[in-house]
């Protein structure tokens, strides 16, 4: 007899049928996973590769300025009304030059280590005589010695310029019809008079511009050993270590050009030839408790000690001597004992 339909044995081989397949799936997980490296106890294997050899050139990033002269305000010793300014914006300035005229007199430019202190004429001393007979010889007045004392050749040359420039015949060479402008010549950057004005002793006549004398770096890292150079864009020059300057003059102009009005601007310092070194992967060096750093080149080998030289990203660099040993990538994974010593 069936039993709504159905007889006992036919309903226990179709339980049998769909119990079986999820029997054997879960098995067949289990033993998967089993297998699966990811899920396994298996012990690592040390990984030993060898010292590669790389190439260096120490780039170091650094914050660059123009470094410029100080700027002069050249001034007159002269009283009265100014008749005319002979300078403008750009106009080189040195001995012998024109600046400005105050009433009848022409106010003349000169360049010496030290200003002139007084007049000079007949029974004058001390520093000034040298400075002024040295003036009158760079214009071509005075063809005497530079002795610092007054004697007839020299009081001739001061008559020859003062009746030059508006003097008269006098025989003194007056501080008001001079202009220091320092040892060096200068351009005019910009003129601080007009004329028609009255200008007294004290006043500034214009401003020099200021001379470039090169390209300072700044970082907070010690430079690398060996001879560098400074590059600011597409631009380069010779770096001198002691001044922490690149001073081409070439070079200077083109950054202050680059940097506008910017007081600093972004480069980079490296070596003018670069270096060889050996480099490992950063996972292969270890570092001991006494701060002593190695590398291990097998699992059982002892370590080499090394003092690293720089790196990049991932690696380490070491002694260029040791390119091609071995060296233990993994030595965290496969050694108990990490310690640095011989």
């Amino acid at each position: 007899m069936t039993t709504g339909g159905r007889s006992p044995a036919l309903t226990g081989f179709l339980l049998v049928a769909l119990v079986a397949p999820v029997l054997i799936g879960g098995a067949l997980i289990l033993a998967e996973r089993d297998r699966s490296p990811l899920l396994s106890a298996a012990d690592p294997e040390p990984l030993v590769a060898a010292v590669e050899r790389a190439t260096r050139s120490r780039d170091m990033p650094v914050a660059v300025a123009v470094t410029r002269e100080d700027a002069l305000s050249p001034r007159t010793d002269a009283t009265g009304v100014l008749t005319g300014v002979r300078v403008a914006p750009g106009t080189p300035v040195d001995t012998g030059t024109v600046v400005v005229t105050v009433g009848d007199g022409d106010v003349v430019a000169y360049r010496s280590e030290r200003p002139l202190s007084q007049d000079v004429a007949a029974g004058s001393t001390g520093g000034s005589v040298a400075v002024a007979q040295q003036l009158l010889v760079d214009l071509g007045l005075f063809a005497g010695p530079v002795d610092g004392k007054v004697g007839p050749t020299t009081l001739r040359a001061i008559r020859a310029f003062n009746l030059a420039h508006g003097y008269g015949t006098s025989s003194a060479l007056a501080l008001a019809s001079l202009s220091w402008i320092g040892s060096e010549p200068v351009a005019v950057d910009q003129v601080e008079v007009r004329v028609g004005a009255v200008v007294e002793p004290g006043t500034a006549l214009y401003t020099t511009r200021t001379g470039l004398v090169g390209v300072t770096a700044s970082t907070g890292a010690a430079l690398p050993e060996g001879d560098l150079v400074l590059e600011v864009a597409d631009l380069s020059a010779p770096f001198d270590r002691s001044a922490w300057m690149a001073t081409d003059s070439d070079f200077t102009a083109a950054v202050a050009l680059s940097l506008g009005d910017q007081d600093e601007g972004s480069g980079t310092l490296r070596l003018a030839t670069p270096v060889d070194v050996g480099t490992v992967p950063t996972s292969a060096v270890v570092t001991d408790v006494d701060g002593t750093m190695c590398f291990f080149p097998s699992v059982g080998a002892t370590p080499v000690v090394v003092t690293p030289t720089g790196g990049s990203l991932g690696t380490t660099d070491v002694p260029v001597d040791l390119v091609g040993d071995p060296v233990l990538v993994n030595p965290r994974a496969v050694r108990d004992d990490l310690t640095c010593d011989l």
